[in-house]
């Protein structure tokens, strides 16, 4: 290199490379602006989800329900078969329609009256103690595991979720009688 290059540039480098450099520096400065306004963008759609959800909740509408009952694939819900041609289990009338109900027949009203499920153990348990339902105790999700599987019909689609299932037949659980 010259003197008068290297004069001009201390740093001894080819001043090409400098160009290069500020354009490097450029870009992960407009990188980290792009990740700050990501952020903020985040942050102001979740507020106003946040807004809408209250909103909607306000005038009486569940999102949970909706979504369940249009069977997430665009498809209308099929009306569940009942081969047993046993009585299809009804809610009584009143306050508390679970109170002298099984559980299992409890988990089939509330899954029929959700589109056929799939719902969540969780969500069944709240629906049913909200309509009375008084039994079940400490170890409720297993206790409606159990239940739904010796009553056949309703189908554990996995990590809790239960739907109607007319093919499904009742599992006997428990103890042989002699």
């Amino acid at each position: 290199m010259d003197r008068i290059e290297l004069e001009s540039n201390p740093e001894g480098r080819d001043p090409r490379t400098q160009i290069y450099d500020d354009i490097v520096k450029d870009a992960i400065r407009a990188a980290r602006q792009a990740e700050e306004l990501k952020g903020v963008a985040i942050q102001n759609l979740l507020r106003l989800r946040e807004r809408i959800d209250a909103d909607l909740i306000t005038l009486g509408y569940d999102p949970q329900s909706a979504a369940a009952s249009s069977g997430h694939n665009g498809s209308a819900p099929r009306a569940a078969i009942n081969p047993s041609r046993e009585p299809e289990p009804k809610r009584s009338a009143g306050a508390k329609p679970f109170r002298d109900l099984d559980l299992a027949s409890v988990g089939r009203i509330i899954l029929r009256e959700h589109g056929g499920g799939p719902l969540h153990g969780k969500e069944i348990e709240k629906l049913a103690k909200a309509g009375g339902y008084e039994h079940g105790g400490a170890h409720w999700q297993g206790y409606l595991a159990i239940a739904l599987k010796r009553a056949g019909g309703i189908e554990n689609i996995g990590l809790n979720r239960w739907k109607l299932n007319d093919q499904i037949a009742p599992i006997p659980i428990g103890r042989k009688k002699s």
